[in-house]
């Protein structure tokens, strides 16, 4: 749903402020190192570290200012030096009295990755994003608290890493991220370039993949590669965003590029 600028601007003073306040873009703080460059559809980073302390990282996030209930993105790790580092998809982000909510999915240049959801976020920059990675009365006692934490998904091991079974030899992960119907859930599925590629995403059937070759028949999804539960009663239209992290003495140079959105809601100029 695309909502024009003039219908806005009929909205009440309360509304109009609100919606304001919805679509706003990322502060500086989120970037500090300012290694993201773009906005919506396209974002890009080449950044070197150039610390020497094996413990410090360089990490920074940028939100869109659009909102969808499902995405098909494409991470590509163009080079890497040194050690390299992470490059995610947020989804899933509100932020409310400073304090942010979201999933992620961050992905290693070597096709590692891991599956998190983040409640109460106010330092980005903080290892983890400042969050403890709790689990039952623990967690929900925290998310209540306002305390910074995570529920792990997919755990992150830089032992045993979980891998990305279709990361391609140019080094890019095709990731489809849906909601479901009545909101309860997200499903990430990790796709083949040539599927990725060959499909577009259709708001009909609840955020069907269609082939744009109509002949190749219906689209037969892999096995998802995480679920992640919600509280929602319905499909409920979030922002999206791009994280990135890069560890000492080295470099990441990638792109992030939104091959299609579901349910995909922004405001538009007339």
């Amino acid at each position: 749903m695309k909502l024009s600028k003039k219908i806005l601007a009929a909205f009440s003073a309360i509304a109009t402020l609100a919606m304001v306040g919805t679509f706003t873009g990322c502060s500086d703080e989120d970037d500090v190192n300012e290694m993201i460059s773009g906005s919506n559809n396209n974002y890009s980073i080449d950044y070197t570290n150039e610390a020497t302390d094996l413990t410090s990282v360089s990490r920074g996030y940028k939100t869109s200012d659009l909102k969808h209930a499902g995405a098909l993105v494409k991470i590509n790790f163009e080079s890497t030096s040194g050690n390299g580092g992470m490059m995610g998809f947020i989804f899933d982000y509100e932020k409310n009295d400073g304090k942010a909510n979201f999933s992620i999915i961050g992905v290693r240049q070597d096709g590692a990755y891991y599956v998190s959801q983040l409640y109460n976020i106010t330092d980005l920059g903080a290892k983890n994003f400042g969050a403890t990675a709790l689990t039952g009365t623990d967690l929900t006692t925290a998310i209540a608290n306002g305390t910074a934490c995570e529920k792990e998904i997919v755990a992150w091991s830089n032992t045993y890493p979980e891998e990305l079974s279709n990361f391609t030899t140019d080094k890019s992960a095709y990731l489809w991220v849906i909601q479901s119907e009545d909101g309860s859930n997200y499903k990430i599925y990790n796709l083949t370039e040539d599927m990725a590629t060959s499909v577009e995403v259709k708001d009909s059937n609840n955020g069907t993949l269609v082939y744009t070759d109509a002949t190749q028949g219906d689209v037969t999804l892999p096995p998802e590669i995480a679920t992640i539960t919600t509280d929602y009663t319905a499909q409920t239209q979030k922002k999206y965003g791009v994280y990135a992290n890069v560890y000492a003495s080295s470099s990441v140079k990638g792109t992030w590029t939104l091959l299609g959105s579901y349910k995909e809601a922004n405001i538009v100029e007339d």
